[in-house]
């Protein structure tokens, strides 16, 4: 289920996020899960939190760029909670696309290319991945609609 983000999930995401993705919040970001989540559900115009039965698996959302484009940015915090309902999760991320987009003429983002499973992942989206940052191990991503 994916219901609009609240401040209320934070410690559920928060609590939740791997050592991997701390590290990687930290260095790329220069912020705790914490800081990174207010930060973004601050600057987005629409967030929402992820969630499988009790589990909350992911809080993400889309920040304008500018007031003049129709570009926004891509931001999610994943939990722990998605080793456990990896194909719940998959899906949601996959039938939700169209209503991420609806919005937005290009969703950028950024991912760390040596994350296998979130390159696989971004790929399976229809996620166009082009190198970014060797130096810290980033991506920049730009998702397109599915093409039906």
């Amino acid at each position: 289920m994916i219901i609009p983000a609240h401040v209320a999930h934070l410690p559920l995401i928060t609590a939740g996020v791997s050592d991997i993705g701390r590290r990687e919040l930290a260095e790329v970001y220069g912020m705790t899960p914490e800081e990174s989540v207010r930060r973004n559900l601050a600057a987005s115009s629409e967030s929402w939190t992820m969630f499988a039965g009790a589990d909350a698996l992911a809080m993400f959302g889309v920040a304008p760029i500018s007031l003049i484009s129709r570009q926004g940015e891509f931001w999610i915090v994943s939990t722990t909670h998605i080793c456990n309902h990896r194909l719940a999760f998959a899906r949601m991320c996959r039938q939700f696309l169209p209503r991420l987009l609806r919005d937005w003429d290009e969703v950028l983002g950024v991912l760390e290319h040596n994350r296998a499973d979130v390159v696989r992942w971004a790929e399976w989206l229809g996620v166009q991945i082009t190198p970014r940052n060797d130096r810290l191990s980033e991506m920049r991503l730009c998702l397109k609609p599915l093409e039906s």
